[in-house]
């Protein structure tokens, strides 16, 4: 996709997340103009892929990282991710 910015030390947020979630951030950051969150979209959630979050989380170095589930707290990966 188009880059959100020119640099990704201007990314405040990284969100993480799985499934149609991703869409409905996108739409929503696209509609409002977001240009400082980034979204992660985990295809594949096991095994985890450690070794590429930790290098997205880097290339983001003033990012706090968030996930983002449709599900009720209890019932989604969360506790897992």
């Amino acid at each position: 996709g188009t880059p959100l910015t020119e640099h990704p030390a201007q990314i405040k947020k990284l969100v993480l997340c799985s499934g149609q979630m991703y869409y409905k951030l996108s739409h929503a950051r696209k509609t409002k103009k977001i240009k400082d969150v980034a979204i992660l979209r985990l295809e594949q959630i096991a095994p985890f892929p450690h070794d590429r979050i930790t290098d997205t989380i880097a290339f983001y170095p003033n990012a706090d990282v968030v996930w983002c589930q449709e599900e009720p707290k209890n019932m989604g990966a969360l506790f897992y991710v």
